[in-house]
């Protein structure tokens, strides 16, 4: 994969509107589908979030090479 190409990224349960954030920066906001296409961040370690609109969230570490 490109280093440049987005990924992308989905969630399961919760309620729509979706806003992803990388790194705490959001990047996808009020998606109307658990799924969202995002800036790669490029290699190294980021932290995902997904919050949901009733404010519930979920995070994940992961690592790009």
């Amino acid at each position: 994969m490109d280093a440049k190409s987005p990924l992308t990224a989905k969630a399961r349960g919760g309620r729509a509107p979706y806003t992803f954030l990388v790194n705490g920066a959001p990047v996808a906001i009020a998606q109307p589908q658990p799924s969202a296409e995002i800036p790669n961040p490029g290699p190294g370690f980021a932290r995902m979030t997904v919050i949901d609109a009733d404010g519930t969230s979920a995070s994940a570490s992961i690592r790009l090479h």
